[in-house]
């Protein structure tokens, strides 16, 4: 049921999808402009979620603005001239220019970031640099980067050798940080005392008890294990999938209904809010019906072949299986 009433509703929800972003889109972007009027500059996180939904010009225009007043001046800089490029294939020649003008009148004011490498590191296999995180291309080193204020963990790595690892610090406007990434050095490995050496070279072994000959292979110790065990994780398992089972029914129901409340609101693949919110509610719950459906099954099968599969308490040692047939009936029995 539950898979059935996602295929059905599936087409409806992705045709009110778009009309939903766009929605959201615009009650960011108006949110994020009255947080700016006020002169509440973290409306960037606004404006970024709106254009997130929607990448409107003047949303970027706008959280440009945003992350000058913030002192983020290397990305103003950057969506400036984003925007710029973005206006002149809009044909707006208006905002085009108001957005050079600003990026070129920010670019004096930019910190930059440059990164280089020792000559030595031109053909280390492997060779990656990391800054906060977040891989560096190589084309880039050499280069003065801008970047916004902050700090800046830089770290040079390759197998077999030792990484390198610093911190910069970038504060205010118009600073310049240059960092040379030293050749790497292999990696040291400590050699294992020579007392242990000689434990490892020589196998460890006990004599045998008195009258067996050494000869004589000695039997290795019983488990101690539960011959049960395994049956007592196959019922939790299958009592796991009975649950699943549970949920993946409710939440069929609730995809059904959902679905069946959103019909008031629509007319085809047409909704207003409501219809829209109903039919999104229908998809979701779906979704999490089919999830838990699958993982119900599955548990109950693993749980019923471990319960098989375990060896009994009497006898786990032996496994085997016998018939007896008679006139008019045929009896299997199984030790497993």
């Amino acid at each position: 049921m539950a898979i059935a009433v996602a295929a059905a509703s599936l087409g409806s929800v992705d045709a009110v999808a778009q009309p939903d972003i766009t929605i959201q889109a615009e009650a960011l972007f108006r949110e994020g402009k009255a947080l700016m009027a006020d002169g509440e500059y973290a409306a960037a996180a606004k404006l970024e979620a709106s254009f997130h939904y929607e990448p409107a010009t003047g949303t970027l225009l706008a959280l440009a603005l945003c992350h000058e007043r913030q002192g983020k001046l290397a990305s103003a800089w950057a969506e400036y001239l984003d925007t710029a490029s973005r206006a002149r294939t809009e044909n707006r020649p208006d905002r085009e220019r108001k957005a050079r003008e600003r990026a070129s009148a920010l670019e004096p004011r930019l910190s930059r970031l440059r990164v280089r490498m020792a000559p030595s590191h031109a053909n280390t296999p492997g060779l990656v640099v990391l800054r906060n995180d977040t891989a560096v291309d190589p084309r880039s080193f050499g280069s003065w980067i801008p970047v916004d204020p902050g700090e800046y963990r830089l770290e040079a790595r390759a197998p077999g050798l030792r990484a390198f690892r610093t911190t910069v610090s970038i504060q205010g406007e118009a600073q310049r940080a240059d960092v040379m990434i030293p050749p790497l050095q292999p990696e040291v490995v400590a050699a294992p005392p020579a007392s242990a050496k000689r434990m490892s070279s020589t196998p460890l072994s006990t004599p045998p008890p008195p009258g067996i000959p050494s000869s004589v292979p000695r039997q290795p110790p019983a488990s101690t294990s539960s011959p049960r065990t395994l049956a007592v994780a196959g019922y939790v398992t299958g009592a796991v999938g009975i649950a699943s089972l549970g949920v993946a029914a409710w939440f069929g129901v609730k995809a059904w209904a959902k679905n069946e409340d959103s019909s008031a609101h629509c007319s085809g693949n047409v909704c207003d809010d409501v219809g829209t919110v109903d039919r999104n509610d229908a998809l979701e719950a779906a979704g999490v019906s089919s999830v838990g459906f699958a993982i119900g099954v599955a548990a109950l099968a693993e749980g019923a072949a471990m319960v098989l599969l375990s060896p009994s308490a009497e006898s786990h040692d032996r496994v085997g299986v016998s018939l007896s047939a008679g006139p008019s009936s045929a009896v299997l029995r199984g030790n497993f």
